[in-house]
């Protein structure tokens, strides 16, 4: 089997031949100061595990942003990292989705990488040990996946070593495959999200269903609509906005902080409403 990795990133030891998109053009900065991505690095020495044997050329179908990336056997990662007055320390991998055989490059690629470092969070391929150099804390990685990238994103939360997971996992309209999959002990936390019209859903609800059974509390958003592979499209459904959500589940975590932000409030004991010794 060929997975797909990501375009912004891609973690650490995925227990499936990886792929990652072409090289892009370094780009400069949507706003000055905003963030600022770096050159390609390849993801292996050579070509992916696997991958030895390929002989079909890579191609890139359509245009900016909404290229299709497919029969990549030399992965790349193209860290966007956030200029130091915006840094959280916070670093999300991201892995695109395509059914196993492409990758949705820009839609759940580039452009989610850009709307996250111009908020201050680092997209980037992050191998703890290389944590500094990109100014990310290494105990706040997040690997958020797409559909096939979901999977990915989920069996490397499940992963059977507790160091190869990410310390938060986001799979979008995508879980684990085949049945109720085993859930080990100190899992990170999960948000999930899915459009509820989306044949994928099962997916979805399977994962949340067993995490729960675990003693897990994942969050789970199922928007009334908006069909499989909305990404950073546009459809006019509340789906669009998953990546706000997103965002705020990170923000809840602690996970959005920059420097001179003044610190969280600890929410953890519901605050009573005044006069009405109800809590809100």
């Amino acid at each position: 089997m060929r997975t797909q990795t990501l375009v912004a990133a891609l973690l650490f030891a995925v227990p499936l031949t990886a792929q990652q998109a072409p090289t892009p053009a370094v780009q400069p900065p949507v706003a000055p100061g905003a963030y600022r991505v770096l050159s390609p690095a390849k993801l292996y020495p050579g070509v992916a595990p696997g991958s030895e044997g390929w002989t079909i050329p890579e191609s890139t179908d359509g245009q900016a942003p909404g290229r299709i990336v497919r029969n990549v056997v030399s992965p790349e990662y193209v860290p966007y990292l956030p200029d130091a007055s915006r840094n959280t320390g916070t670093g999300v991998i991201i892995a695109p989705g395509g059914g196993m055989v492409m990758l949705s490059y820009d839609s759940e690629g580039v452009e989610v990488a850009k709307w996250l470092a111009e908020r201050g969070i680092a997209a980037v391929k992050v191998i703890r040990a290389r944590a500094a150099d990109y100014g990310v804390t290494p105990d706040k990685i997040v690997m958020v996946g797409f559909s096939a990238g979901a999977i990915v994103t989920s069996l490397t939360a499940l992963h059977k070593d507790p160091t190869a997971r990410p310390d938060y996992a986001a799979p979008i309209y995508g879980g684990s495959l085949g049945g109720v999959p085993d859930v080990p002990q100190g899992l990170p936390p999960f948000f999930l999200a899915v459009a509820q019209d989306d044949g994928a859903a099962s997916l979805v609800d399977r994962l949340y269903a067993a995490l729960l059974a675990a003693g897990y509390k994942p969050e789970l958003h199922r928007f009334q609509s908006g069909g499989h592979g909305f990404g950073m499209g546009k459809r006019f459904t509340t789906s669009d906005h998953w990546i706000d959500e997103f965002f705020w589940w990170m923000e809840a975590n602690g996970l959005t902080r920059k420097p001179g932000d003044p610190e969280r409030p600890n929410r953890t004991t519901p605050r009573k409403l005044p006069g009405s010794g109800r809590p809100n």
